[in-house]
């Protein structure tokens, strides 16, 4: 039986619907399927289109697979959505955010961790999350961000950029330099 995941936080979907798509596990008609019929101006559009893709629900075999997964605002999901929608954000828009990371941990093979782009958010992330993905080991965070200690606790991490965030505990980066840590930060 395969169970199927759907992510709490709408950004964190999408952006694993994309690596999805990248993979060629979810098509281009699965991702755009319903899009005739939705009304309003551009931006109404948009905002329906990424509530219904949210409700996707995705391979759980699939997601559990993922190795790297970012946020580029040139991501081929982005451009396969407001193409069909003939609606350009340019990527300057907040539709596409992550504003958390629960459920992370259906994502058993992650390795490689951009939150730069889509990553950005007004609020702070909670990075408890990533405590269930074990085998991350480059990690680009953003924003204001909580429960730095946790990355302290990831095993396998060897490479941390921090240049664009703000961590609670601001010691936190250069304790794991000296566990042998890459670190990038301002």
């Amino acid at each position: 039986m395969n169970t199927q995941v759907i992510f709490p936080d709408r950004g964190l979907h999408i952006g694993v619907l994309g690596a999805l798509f990248d993979r060629g596990v979810i098509s281009r008609a699965e991702i755009v399927a319903g899009f005739e019929t939705l009304t309003g101006t551009g931006q109404q559009r948009l905002t329906a289109a990424l509530d219904g893709l949210h409700a996707l629900a995705l391979p759980a075999d699939a997601v559990a697979a993922i190795e790297r997964l970012d946020f580029d605002g040139g991501n081929s999901v982005y451009m396969a959505i407001e193409g069909e929608l003939d609606y350009d954000t340019g990527g300057e828009t907040d539709d596409h955010n992550v504003g958390s990371l629960a459920g992370l941990g259906a994502m058993a093979a992650l390795r490689d961790l951009s939150l730069e782009g889509h990553g950005y958010r007004s609020h702070v992330l909670d990075l408890a999350p990533l405590a269930e993905c074990p085998l991350i080991s480059r990690l680009y965070l953003t924003g204001s961000c909580s429960s730095a200690h946790v990355l302290e606790a990831m095993p396998d991490l060897r490479e941390l950029n921090v240049r664009y965030a703000r961590l609670d505990d601001p010691a936190v980066p250069e304790r794991l330099r000296s566990r042998g840590v890459l670190v990038y930060a301002k």
